[in-house]
C-alpha cells in the first residue's frame, strides 16, 4: 500500500466492519447480457487457498458473487483448460438462471465431484 491508501485504509477500518486490501480473487468477470458477477481464483497444483482468500470469497458469496476456485496442472493442455473452466462457468450460469443464487460453490464443486465419481454430472445450459 501507497501513503494515500494506508490512509484511506486507516479511515474505512474505522467506519466499516471489516476492509479487504488483499485476498481478491485473481479475475473478475462480467456478464452484461445476464447482469451477473462472478470471480475466478487460479491456482497451480499443490497450492491451497490462503486464509486471508477463503475469508474473501466467504464475503463475496454472502454477497452472491461466486467464486471458481480452478486448479491448473502445468503440463495439461490448454484445451483441457478450457473444457474444464468452461464447464464450470456453464454450472455457475445454470444455478444463477435457475434463480439458485446463495448456493455456496465451494459445496457445489464438491457435490460435483461426487457425482462425477458415480459416473453422473451435473446438468447446465450451454453458454
Amino acid at each position: 500500500m501507497n501513503k494515500n491508501e494506508e490512509k484511506v485504509y486507516e479511515v474505512l477500518q474505522y467506519i466499516t466492519d471489516d476492509v479487504r486490501h488483499s485476498g481478491w480473487p485473481d479475475f473478475l468477470i462480467y456478464d452484461k447480457t445476464r447482469k451477473f458477477i462472478f470471480c475466478v481464483e487460479v491456482k497451480m497444483y499443490p497450492d491451497k487457498i490462503q486464509y486471508n482468500q477463503g475469508e474473501t470469497h466467504e464475503i463475496l458469496e454472502a454477497a452472491n458473487i461466486p467464486v471458481i476456485v480452478f486448479y491448473v496442472n502445468k503440463y495439461e493442455p490448454i484445451k483441457k483448460i478450457k473444457e474444464r473452466l468452461l464447464t464450470s462457468i456453464n454450472e455457475i450460469y445454470g444455478f444463477w438462471d435457475r434463480g439458485y443464487y446463495k448456493i455456496p460453490l465451494n459445496r457445489r464443486i464438491i457435490l460435483d465431484k461426487t457425482l462425477r465419481k458415480q459416473g453422473k454430472k451435473l446438468k447446465s445450459p450451454i453458454v
